[in-house]
């Protein structure tokens, strides 16, 4: 028994990171979704629900990039033991927070929504581009798929938040990307990879 101890904490090991890095996948999936839905159509939601001039509308988004930024600073180069995503679940709970706060149409909780996305964006981001290349011999391709992951939130983001608006009701894209997160969320916490904090 004991001679097969080394390979049994091994496998669990690998097992345990696979499963960090599918959650962390899922979590940059929903959040670039959300995101590339935000930047489309927050514009016209902000003139038309929060009455705000284009130039506040600029610096609502500007904050967000601004705070995605300054979350890469911080677990890449000031909290590096952070970064492989023991922020992960709180910040995905705090983005879909902030998605049902833009539902009260107020500058103020919309504000807070653009911080609470930035901080998502950066902590998926940072997680998932940990797990594909830290200590991996195949490095490049996992990258590559993250890269591709990423591609597909900016990709289907635009258009699903679009024909939610269209179809529905001004609210309901950001009702859609809230529910996106949770079923995301919900897949990486059943396969075991994602802590709620």
């Amino acid at each position: 028994v004991a001679r097969h101890a080394p390979e049994r904490c091994q496998a669990a090991t690998l097992g345990s990171r696979s499963a960090q890095r599918r959650a962390a996948w899922l979590a940059t999936f929903a959040i670039f979704f959300v995101a590339a839905g935000f930047r489309g159509l927050f514009p016209q939601f902000a003139g038309q629900q929060l009455r705000l001039a284009p130039t506040m509308v600029g610096l609502y988004l500007g904050l967000m990039m601004l705070v995605q930024t300054l979350t890469f600073v911080y677990l890449g180069v000031l909290r590096t033991h952070l970064a492989s995503g023991q922020l992960l679940g709180p910040s995905q709970f705090g983005a879909m927070l902030g998605l049902l706060l833009l539902t009260l149409r107020s500058p103020l909780w919309a504000a807070v929504c653009v911080i609470l996305l930035g901080i998502a964006i950066g902590v998926s981001f940072t997680a998932s581009q940990y797990h594909s290349v830290h200590g991996r011999a195949d490095a490049a391709r996992q990258s590559g798929i993250n890269e591709a992951v990423v591609g597909m939130g900016n990709a289907l983001g635009p258009l699903a938040c679009g024909l939610a608006a269209e179809e529905l009701s001004p609210l309901a894209p950001w009702i859609l990307s809230a529910a996106l997160m949770a079923v995301c969320v919900g897949l990486a916490r059943l396969r075991g990879g994602v802590d709620a904090g």
